[in-house]
């Protein structure tokens, strides 16, 4: 299951890695920030 960590700052973009796969996605909260995916 994924944890979504809302940013501090609203310019922070936050990078994370699937379990199955190895590449980054990157996850808008629809608040202008962004958030990292664990």
């Amino acid at each position: 299951s994924a944890v979504y960590e809302e940013a501090t700052n609203t310019n922070d973009v936050g990078y994370g890695k699937t379990s199955s796969k190895d590449f980054k996605k990157l996850c808008t909260l629809g608040k202008g920030g962004f958030g990292k995916v664990s």
